[in-house]
């Protein structure tokens, strides 16, 4: 399980393995030269890692190996020629030193090499390989620094691998070969594989690579059951076609009876399923007479079906509800008094009501929301003219319609009133009622009162017979002004 992982050229040894170039990001002469990646070795029971040094600077190159799982691993350290010394830890911690390897001829190299460093001088030891057994635990760290005299640098290596069980690994069966008559009333057929990868350790050993499956001559043919059908298909000439098919179990042999169609199929005039036009609209209400009313839609066939096409369906739908009679409110209040915008002779007044709930189609229709009632009258301001330039007449507590005027004040003269609210009413006719009231201090019998209208109509005219004069008229159509005078009598 490879990380760290950097450019570089390697090769691969006899067995296919990658050695992998330590140091090398340039293509190197020779053949089997390979553009990889330099890693760092996971071990897993499966890992191994040779390693080159190759351009490497003098004094000192580290790797570092990581493992996924608790186990012993093994390091091999090989040179040939140079002075090579050693150093591994385990988490930091140093547990072998190897001390400088190679050539003995090599040794004042050597001393120099150490001298220039300010090292003392250390001898160098026959060039065997070395070995190291290492027992490491799930995610502990290795690292190895390699120290070396002088260039080329090129050649040792060491390698890092795992001690462990290996199961063996076997390629895939082969497929059967044909059946062969053993010439004894059986026949035969074999099928193999090869070893991949042989165990190692307590590891699963590999299996046999060759089994073979021995049957009698005269056997018969057996068959699976057929399969369901499948769906029809459109053959595009007016019929469908489906099909079923089944396996051979085991194979007739010798004189056994044979396996007969594996493959069936059965044609028929094409099914054609029932195609409907769109629904039409549904229909007007209808009165069933018997208090619901009903509507209707129809669809039409466009094509039959036939063959065992799907059905058509329905043709027509219907619906039916209960009739629903009109609902209304009650009657709103009256509204004010208005002059009718047709007539200005005439006074309307208007209420309403609403639907509360609607009527059904084939229900009566709902009465008038709204009722309008109109009579003859008179609606507006009203102009009184007092006469009160006569001396001897002296008039107090004035009332004219709804109004009280103190006529120890300024009083205006004409007087223009609203009439009150209190109304009379007759068959045809709806007045305002007019009120005149006054107090006076003239002798009995002195003054006639005179009232009239802008029409030239005497509304009252007799003797001021008392000191208290209180009457209420009412006015006629047309009536806009009131004229009150005094006349001696």
């Amino acid at each position: 399980m490879p990380n760290n992982v950097t450019s570089g050229y390697a090769q691969k040894d006899n067995n296919g393995l990658i050695i992998w170039s330590t140091f090398t990001t340039q293509y190197q002469q020779g053949t089997g030269w390979y553009l990889v990646h330099k890693v760092t070795c996971v071990c897993d029971n499966n890992c191994g890692l040779r390693m080159y040094s190759r351009d490497k600077t003098p004094l000192v190159y580290t790797e570092e190996f990581t493992f996924s799982t608790s186990g012993t691993t093994q390091i091999t350290f090989t040179y040939e020629t140079i002075p090579v010394k050693y150093r591994v830890y385990v988490n930091n911690v140093l547990s072998i030193d190897t001390g400088f390897q190679g050539l003995v001829s090599y040794q004042a190299q050597l001393d120099n090499y150490l001298a220039n460093l300010g090292l003392p001088s250390e001898p160098i030891i026959n060039n065997a390989p070395t070995s190291h057994i290492i027992n490491v635990l799930s995610s502990d760290v290795i690292k190895v620094e390699v120290y070396s005299s002088h260039a080329p640098y090129s050649q040792y290596y060491y390698i890092v691998g795992c001690i462990g069980d290996i199961d063996c690994v076997m390629s895939p069966w082969s497929d059967w070969s044909a059946w062969m008559d053993n010439g004894d009333g059986t026949q035969s057929r074999t099928r193999t594989r090869t070893v991949i990868r042989a165990a190692e350790g307590s590891g699963t050993p590999c299996g046999q690579t060759t089994e073979t499956d021995t049957i009698d001559s005269n056997v018969d043919c057996v068959l699976s059951d057929w399969s369901t059908w499948s769906d029809y298909v459109d053959n595009g000439d007016g019929t469908e076609t489906r099909t079923r098919t089944r396996t051979v179990i085991t194979p007739p042999s010798g004189t056994g009876a044979d396996c007969g169609p594996l493959f069936e199929t059965e044609t028929r005039s094409r099914a054609v399923d029932c195609v409907v036009s769109s629904w039409s609209a549904w229909s007007s209400w209808t009165d069933n007479g018997n208090g619901t009313e009903g509507r209707t839609r129809t669809r039409t066939v466009i094509t039959p079906p036939s063959s065992g096409g799907a059905s058509c369906g329905p043709l027509s739908e219907t619906e039916t509800r209960d009739i629903q009679l009109c609902e209304v409110s009650a009657w709103s209040d009256w509204s004010a008094w208005y002059t009718d915008p047709l007539d200005s002779e005439n006074i309307c007044r208007d209420r309403t009501r609403t639907i509360v709930t609607p009527p059904s189609e084939n229900a009566p229709a709902c009465p008038e929301l709204t009722e309008t009632e109109c009579i003859k009258g008179r609606v507006g301001p009203l102009t009184v003219n007092v006469d009160t330039t006569v001396d001897s007449i002296e008039l107090s507590n004035l009332f004219l319609g709804n109004i009280y005027i103190d006529l120890a004040e300024a009083a205006p003269n004409p007087i223009t009133i609203t009439p009150v609210d209190t109304v009379f009413s007759d068959p045809e006719y709806i007045f305002r009622a007019f009120r005149v009231m006054f107090d006076t201090t003239v002798p009995e019998s002195t003054y006639t009162v005179v009232i009239t209208d802008n029409l030239l109509n005497t509304i009252y005219l007799a003797v001021l017979a008392t000191s208290s004069f209180d009457q209420t008229f009412v006015l006629g159509v047309g009536i806009d002004t009131v004229n009150i005078s005094f006349i001696p009598s």
